[in-house]
């Protein structure tokens, strides 16, 4: 196989798991991973509780 196919194969590999877009920007495309990672500090008791995200981030489309 050579390293151009091997790239394209690699990059369907990648579409698969990560979609389309690898890096989605803004809050409703994140939100999911984002309140993940505040449920696993507050199960390590890093932090007492989850933050509500609506009040965490700017809306700028006011």
């Amino acid at each position: 196989m050579c390293i151009k196919e091997t790239r394209r194969s690699r990059r369907a590999q990648l579409r698969e798991v990560l979609g389309d877009d690898p890096f989605p920007y803004g809050l409703e495309r994140n939100r999911k991973n984002i309140e993940k990672y505040f449920d696993h500090a507050v199960e390590q008791s890093l932090i007492p509780a989850g933050p509500k995200l609506n009040e965490l981030f700017l809306d700028l489309n006011d």
